[in-house]
């Protein structure tokens, strides 16, 4: 293998070293997305539940505001988890990372006995697996290469993260360009104006669907005193 990396060919086809790290790169990643995305799928399920059961216990409640704010989540969050569709990326990323896991071990079992055709042959499946990659978040592919880098002693080569591209790296992709990366202060600033923009869109939708929650607790209500 030693050999292999030092060998200069006409090929397109990475070092050992180069394929067992962008292998180990990829899986790791995925690992990552896989823990986010199920988490977020387990919390949704967790409010939805503890939404309806506390809606319920409010239906013969005097105050039917407090079931009016539990039905909205229940709403939000189903809708929101509906559409995002957590557990089935969850499922991807897992399938994903359990694949590069098997390459890697596939390539560690030939040893110093990996010849160029076995490399290539290894490089195409790790590119086959990458072409049925989703979009990469910019700022968490950036968070698993310092963890490699750190992982293996080379730690001039970790390139530090601002908090924000920590706090939102499994949210959005952030862009990781040095370009932007030199222009930090817009681009915090930026990305606060989204947020914000986002907070007052969900203020407003709740708004406009306060009516048609309110009618439909009616009617719980109205169907529950007639029983």
């Amino acid at each position: 293998m030693a050999e292999l990396d030092q060998a200069k060919t006409d090929s397109n086809v990475p070092t050992p070293h180069k394929l067992l790290w962008r292998i180990r790169l990829s899986a790791l990643y995925h690992l990552k997305r896989e823990r986010f995305l199920d988490g977020i799928d387990r919390a949704a399920k967790g409010i939805a539940a503890l939404g309806g059961a506390a809606a319920f216990s409010q239906f013969k409640s005097p105050d039917s505001n407090q079931a009016l704010w539990f039905v909205g989540a229940i709403t939000l969050v189903s809708t929101l988890s509906l559409v995002y569709g957590p557990s089935a990326k969850a499922r991807k990323h897992a399938e994903l990372a359990r694949d590069f896991r098997r390459l890697e071990a596939a390539v560690l079992e030939h040893g110093d006995d990996l010849t160029l055709t076995n490399l290539a042959k290894f490089h195409g499946q790790c590119v086959s697996l990458e072409s049925s990659e989703p979009a990469a978040l910019g700022a968490l592919v950036t968070q698993c290469h310092n963890e490699l880098c750190a992982g293996e002693g080379f730690f001039n080569d970790i390139t530090p993260l601002p908090i924000l591209d920590r706090l939102f790296k499994n949210w959005f992709d952030i862009d990781q360009t040095p370009q932007t990366r030199n222009n930090k202060k817009n681009y915090a600033m930026t990305l606060l104006l989204f947020i914000g923009f986002f907070i007052v869109s969900v203020a407003y939708f709740w708004r406009a669907e306060s009516a048609f929650l309110q009618s439909l607790l009616n009617c719980l209500l109205l169907t529950n005193s007639k029983q």
